[in-house]
């Protein structure tokens, strides 16, 4: 690690961890407050203390390739590449956000007053130019969605993160081979009479799956939020969508996505910038 953000801060004692899954642990790097390791593995006091449920061997290393792919992004989460943090445990070097992830702060914040619409509008704009620059650098996320997006100022803007499971279009690593894409229900593109999940044309799940992103952040609540889980489920599979709030001025961006009107995510970019060129201009810019 030496060179590297984080570096000569070895994980002892008490640890700090700020999010657990099934796959990884975020924990607090040492001494500072503005990095982060992810890891499959917890390590202190020169002992293992805990694994994460799957563990999938080289995925550190898929993820930090995929981070390289991609570069230095204004809407992409800064990765300081791989580092061992302790005996034959490697971890991902990222920086900390100052907030938190997207969906927990909406899910946290739901009965607060909301974002100003522009400011909703231009959160959803980031979003959509971080998913835009993976498609150019020949990346297909596989996980598109407000929970693996993180708020790092309190002007509400994002960066996306968590790549774990993005696939290279064009390259084919001998190293490590990631699960099918881990779209959310809600982000699923329905069937809609194709048979089986290889005929789902990668791109039209991509732009199904901002559809959904976008209707998070507008409306400020995930799809089919009221009616818990499993009848989203139903419903998403049978093609059944919810509707936007009448008011909504990315309604009709949400419908295209969702009826795979789009080629590209680019040309959601561009008519969300004629929808935010109506809008109110937001103070902060």
């Amino acid at each position: 690690m030496s060179g590297k953000p984080g570096s000569g801060n070895p994980v002892r004692g008490k640890l700090d961890i700020i999010c657990q899954t099934p796959t990884n642990f975020i924990i607090a790097v040492p001494e500072t407050n503005n990095l982060v390791f992810k890891c499959q593995s917890l390590y202190t006091n020169n002992a293992v203390v805990a694994k994460t449920t799957f563990t999938n061997p080289g995925a550190i290393e898929y993820e930090a390739a995929i981070y390289e792919r991609l570069g230095d992004h204004p809407r992409i989460t800064k990765c300081y590449g791989v580092g061992e943090i302790a005996p034959n445990i490697k971890a991902l070097i990222l920086e900390r956000s100052s907030i938190g992830c997207l969906r927990e702060y909406t899910v946290k914040h739901l009965n607060d007053p909301h974002p100003p619409m522009a400011a909703r509008l231009r959160m959803v704009q980031d979003f959509a130019e971080g998913v835009a620059h993976l498609h150019a650098c020949g990346v297909i996320w596989c996980d598109t969605s407000p929970r693996n997006t993180l708020l790092f100022t309190e002007d509400w803007r994002l960066k996306l993160c968590d790549f774990g499971t993005a696939q290279f279009k064009d390259v084919v690593k001998d190293q490590y081979e990631p699960g099918k894409g881990m779209y959310e229900i809600t982000y699923s593109l329905p069937p809609r009479g194709r048979e089986g999940d290889k005929e789902l044309p990668p791109m039209a799940e991509e732009l199904f799956a901002l559809g959904s992103a976008i209707f998070e952040i507008t409306e400020w609540k995930m799809p089919y939020f009221e009616e818990g889980e499993l009848i989203a489920d139903t419903k998403y599979f049978h093609d059944e969508l919810p509707e936007p709030s009448q008011d909504n001025p990315a309604r009709d961006i949400i419908r295209k996505c969702w009826q795979e009107e789009y080629e590209a995510v680019v040309d959601v970019i561009r008519d969300l910038e004629v929808v935010r060129s109506s809008w109110p201009i937001l103070s902060i810019q």
